[in-house]
């Protein structure tokens, strides 16, 4: 039979010592020749990595396997470079199959001719765990490579990867929070599924961010699922190849419950996407927030009074319906508070229906764009019945609202909220008391946060304030924030009081020393100003009035000052402080 050279090298990232000794062990491998027969897992040849073979596709019958075993030191991203002679035409030359360590296969690649420099399948992102893999080179007898030499190296650089086979959620690769993991769609048939379990710890907003190769055209290229611990699919898109920075993805508002999900990635071995490298992070905000599916009364997540929810509409249909049930204790009137992202137009995003215990629709509100506040709904005159209600926030995957973040609350009014008061002398050292007023129905919760300017202060959260130095020549005002299980959270600011600016401690009558004649120069000694520091300013004076250009410390005298009187002005400033002048005795000039 005649030889060809296979090698089998390890290429790796990383410093670590073992990574070197490993890519040095590949640098100095001996040649050593494939031995028939190694046509099955079985009877592979075991090649350490680093070692080169030599192999060719020929044998006695009309079909050649030449199997390889290779051992992977580590999870990782498994690379095949298969060279072999130019003149083989453009029809298929060689099929290769990766297998695992049971012998299944994983990845499979009909290899043309036209592809011998090897960059065809070194394209090809194939992800492999530690332990034993196969690799199947195989063909023809009257295929052209029938014969004739190749070449194949095999490199791995290590990672955090996926494992296939993951095409269910049985088989599911674990995905921690926060963590990203290489994978990409590629395998024995037209088609891949990669499924991923992840373990949310609480309630919350799920975040995916897929990312992947930027030049994939504008086309579908994969389309990824959501599904429940019981497998029920909740959320589904359609990524398409210029979401590349998974940008798109990542603006999706998913909202799931404690528990295990799974995260599917599929796609087409016809589209760009097949066999390239993608990433997938997933990561949890907690808090309240909907429980899918919760399309019906029936399944309608309970929401208390008082308590704020978010939810998004999105699903794996065209349009969503999220049902709350409300359990009113006493018949009234509510507040509906529903709020959004602006920047979703002046067009419809949302419908809000209030249904009765028995379904039947009590009010019904449409929620353009341009009501993302909540301000509108909260206005309108709702009353409930006693009993269970249900809110059923519904759109369309057309609306700009499909896919974001939206929060929902239900709370009976404050009868009274009045504006709270500022009491006590306005001045820096002085205590101020905030007066909240009688709130009603009582009892309620107060809370404060005293403002300087408008910007709260740190760590000024009591009922009472005393104004410090840098509160001087501010406004200060006191917000209150009142609750009240089941009740809307109500909030209120008094009016600004003024704080005056402070006085100087010490503002000393400056000096002028120095020979009162022309040509000589006379110095101001301004004295000490408290509390330092303060910012001093001079200006000189002839006969009371100032000299232009004469604002400095020193002033030399001119012949026009001759017969006349010279004094200096001194003007201290500080912030917070009230600005003084003080202004020396005059010193007459000789003529």
């Amino acid at each position: 039979m005649s030889t060809a050279l296979l090698a089998v090298a390890l290429v790796a990232t990383g410093t670590t010592a073992a990574t070197a000794a490993t890519a040095a062990t590949a640098a100095t491998a001996a040649t050593v020749s494939e031995s028939e027969p190694n046509g099955s897992t079985s009877t592979a040849n075991v090649l350490a990595l680093g070692s080169t073979v030599a192999g060719t596709l020929q044998g006695t019958s009309s079909s050649d396997d030449d199997v390889y075993a290779v051992d992977v030191t580590a999870d990782g991203r498994l690379l095949l470079d298969l060279r072999f002679p130019s003149d083989l035409g453009t029809d298929r030359a060689y099929y290769v199959t990766v297998r695992n360590a049971t012998g299944s296969a994983l990845y499979g690649f009909p290899v043309s001719g036209g592809e011998s420099d090897g960059t065809k399948l070194l394209s090809q992102v194939m992800f492999t765990p530690v332990g034993r893999v196969y690799i199947d080179i195989s063909g023809y007898s009257y295929q052209p490579s029938w014969g004739r030499p190749y070449s194949l190296t095999v490199s791995l650089t290590p990672g955090h990867v996926e494992t296939e086979p993951n095409g269910t959620t049985a088989k599911a690769d674990v995905l921690a929070l926060n963590s990203r993991i290489s994978a990409s769609l590629l395998g024995t048939s037209n088609d891949d599924d990669d499924y991923y379990a992840v373990d949310v710890p609480a309630d919350g907003r799920l975040t995916l961010d897929l990312q992947f190769p930027a030049d994939l055209g504008t086309d579908r290229v994969y389309y990824v699922d959501v599904l429940n611990a019981t497998g029920t699919t909740l959320f589904g898109f359609p990524v398409s190849g210029d979401q590349s920075d998974g940008s798109a993805l990542r603006s999706k508002a998913m909202f799931v419950p404690k528990g295990r999900v799974f995260i599917d990635i599929s796609g087409y071995s016809y589209q760009p996407s097949w066999g390239k490298k993608y990433t997938l992070t997933a990561t949890s905000t907690a808090g309240t927030v909907e429980t899918e599916p919760n399309g019906s009364t029936s399944r309608a997540d309970v929401l208390a009074l008082g308590t704020t929810v978010s939810g998004s509409l999105l699903g794996t249909s065209n349009s969503d319906d999220d049902y709350y049930a409300i359990d009113v204790p006493v018949a009234g009137r509510t507040i509906l508070d529903v709020r959004f992202p602006s920047g979703l137009g002046a067009d419809r995003s949302y419908d809000v229906d209030v249904l009765s215990a028995s379904g039947s629709r009590l009010y019904s509100f449409p929620l353009t764009g341009d009501r993302y506040d909540g301000s509108w709904l909260r206005s309108q005159l709702v009353t409930l019945p006693k009993g269970r209600v249900y809110i059923d926030v519904s759109g369309y995957d057309y609306a700009p609202s499909w896919g974001r973040a939206y929060s929902l609350s239900v709370s009976y009014p404050l009868t009274a909220a009045p504006v709270p008061t500022v009491m006590g002398t306005a001045k820096v050292g002085s205590i101020l008391t905030a007066e909240a007023g009688t709130w009603a129905p009582a009892p309620v919760t107060h809370s404060y946060q005293w403002s300087r300017n408008g910007t709260a202060l740190a760590g000024a959260t009591k009922s009472t304030y005393t104004p410090t130095v840098d509160d001087a020549g501010t406004k200060v005002t006191v917000t209150v924030t009142v609750k009240k299980a089941g009740y809307t959270t109500s909030i209120r600011t008094s009016a600004a009081v003024s704080i005056p600016l402070v006085a100087l401690s010490a503002m000393p009558v400056p000096k002028v020393v120095g020979t009162a004649k022309a040509g000589y120069t006379l110095t101001a000694q301004p004295g000490t100003w408290t509390p330092a520091p303060v910012a001093l300013s001079y200006q000189w004076l002839r006969n009371g009035s100032a000299i232009p250009g004469a604002s400095k410390s020193t002033y030399t005298l001119v012949k026009a000052d001759a017969g006349t009187s010279i004094s200096v002005r001194v003007t201290g400033t500080k912030a917070h402080y009230v600005t003084a002048s003080r202004t020396s005795a005059a010193v007459p000039v000789a003529k």
